[in-house]
């Protein structure tokens, strides 16, 4: 509805470090978009939950404006908890599924959810990494992953046995090309079921039509409910405040 299309006007936060610019946008429609340009490179992610699945999906999508064809690593990481704290989570049941290439996780002891925990993508996996500072390297930060420079876990480094999901694949952008990769993140009671979500949301396509299902979604709930006063910026404010209790605090 074009009278009410200011409802669903994201929030844009620009930052520019003096390479490379950033954008964050947060809609009442399901989604987070996180966009970043640097020279003839731009990514665009994407992040949602789809209503009926327990799991998040983001969309990566890789555009090159440049004259030449480009080769780069995809490294998606999740640090691994199932418990309150990491501290107190204890160690994991951790198995890699080739066939999917997926990694599941299991904490015996959590007393909030059980059940499988689950990362995967739709970007074969060349790599696969579980300990945290294999993945980072020895004396390295989150600027600079030696999994991602290298192209390969750090073996020397045994300190960080924290668990995570971590995976690297290899694509080749086209010039003037553009290229989008699904990653999975989530948790269901039993393996049968986590392996089913995988493969539905491996597919990109597949994805994409979930990502606009949840728009959809999440537009008509907010619509059942419409604030209108004197004050226009009131209104939006309500409508964001609606939108984010349920996310954050009833849903989160």
């Amino acid at each position: 509805d074009p009278e009410r299309a200011e409802w669903y006007a994201p929030t844009y936060h620009p930052l520019n470090d003096g390479q490379a610019r950033y954008a964050a946008e947060f809609g009442i429609d399901g989604t987070a978009i996180f966009r970043m340009t640097h020279g003839t490179v731009s990514t665009e992610l994407t992040v949602f939950v789809p209503p009926e699945d327990p799991t998040g999906v983001y969309l990566l999508t890789i555009r090159n404006h440049g004259d030449r064809a480009r080769r780069m690593r995809i490294a998606p990481y999740f640090q691994i908890v199932l418990g309150f704290q990491p501290e107190q989570a204890g160690s994991l049941n951790v198995h890699y599924d080739p066939a999917l290439h997926a990694l599941f996780f299991e904490n015996s002891r959590n007393t909030f959810r059980s059940g499988w925990a689950f990362a995967a993508m739709s970007l074969p996996a060349e790599r696969v990494e579980t300990k945290r500072g294999r993945f980072f390297g020895t004396d390295r930060g989150v600027d600079r992953p030696y999994f991602v420079e290298r192209g390969d876990a750090d073996a020397a480094e045994v300190r960080d046995e924290r668990p995570i999901a971590a995976f690297l694949g290899t694509v080749e952008i086209p010039a003037h090309g553009e290229q989008t990769i699904a990653v999975i993140l989530g948790q269901t009671e039993t393996r049968a079921h986590a392996a089913k979500l995988i493969r539905t949301y491996q597919r990109v396509d597949t994805a994409r039509a979930r990502l606009e299902q949840t728009k959809g979604w999440w537009l008509s709930l907010m619509g059942t409910l419409d604030v209108e006063t004197n004050q226009p910026e009131f209104d939006r404010l309500q409508n964001w405040l609606k939108y984010q209790t349920l996310v954050e605090r009833i849903w989160a």
